[in-house]
């Protein structure tokens, strides 16, 4: 907003069929002489119900031979917004600026599956019934810093440009299972196994961009740029087949990524 003093506005949404949505959000605006300051925040809420059946058949000799896999999955999403930005005229050629972005999410809910073995218009053979489960938590931040100036006229320009980045996300998976018989008597138990999925990410860049404008439509433009990335990703499978949960190397892996770029 142009208008001096401050400005700004409320909004709230929401819906509702089977499972609910909503959010509300804000935003303000604060202008005075040289320095306009903006920022936002926002709450949102929904379930996503998800649902997938396909049947299989994978025997070459036996065509009726038969494979199910239903499943579903029923996420309550949260999420948390912010963002500010500040800018500052310092004179009427040059322009400082700060912008911060943040994120928070959350997902969680059940997902279960049901596989189903069997020859086609005959009685099922058995049924795998997997309890599964699915907790995540992520958030990001953007933290960026810029300062810009013109001369001559706008004939020259100089932009320079800090922004930092980092980023996390952790998922947690469980997947109880029971074997049932075409009856619906329990065969087995498989073991309990379990996942956790973690992964970070920093990025910075720093960047300086430079423009001159000649006469006739000419130009010169030029700049130098860094980028940072350091990024790992953690995965640990866990399982119960020793009577004890235990990490299991075989499907477990941790990757690190450092780059840099000029």
């Amino acid at each position: 907003s142009q208008i001096e003093g401050i400005t700004g506005n409320l909004r709230t949404d929401g819906s509702a069929g089977n499972y609910a949505t909503g959010s509300v959000n804000a935003g303000a605006t604060y202008k005075h002489k040289k320095l306009t300051v903006y920022a936002s925040a926002g709450i949102n809420k929904r379930d996503n119900y998800f649902s997938v059946e396909s049947e299989r058949f994978q025997d070459p000799t036996d065509p009726l031979y038969f494979l199910t896999n239903n499943w579903t999955r029923l996420s309550h999403n949260l999420m948390y917004t912010f963002q500010t930005n500040l800018e500052l005229q310092l004179d009427k050629n040059q322009t400082i600026g700060l912008f911060v972005d943040l994120n928070d999410v959350r997902f969680k809910g059940p997902w279960t599956t049901t596989n189903s073995f069997g020859r086609k218009n005959d009685k099922v053979d058995s049924v795998l019934f997997t309890d599964g489960s699915f907790n995540q938590k992520g958030n990001s931040q953007t933290y960026n810093f810029n300062y810009r100036l013109l001369s001559d006229s706008g004939k020259n320009e100089l932009t320079v440009l800090g922004t930092f980045t980092p980023w996390q996300r952790d998922l947690r998976q469980s997947f109880p299972s029971t074997l049932y018989d075409g009856n619906g008597s329990v065969i087995k138990t498989p073991a309990l196994y379990q996942m956790q999925n973690k992964g970070k990410i920093n990025v910075f860049i720093a960047q300086l961009d430079y423009s001159h404008q000649f006469k006739n439509q000419l130009a010169f433009e030029t700049g130098l740029k860094y980028q940072s990335t350091n990024s790992e990703t953690l995965v640990i499978y866990e399982d119960y087949k020793t009577g004890q949960l235990q990490s299991d190397p075989s499907f477990s892996n941790n990757n690190l990524l450092k780059e840099s770029i000029a």
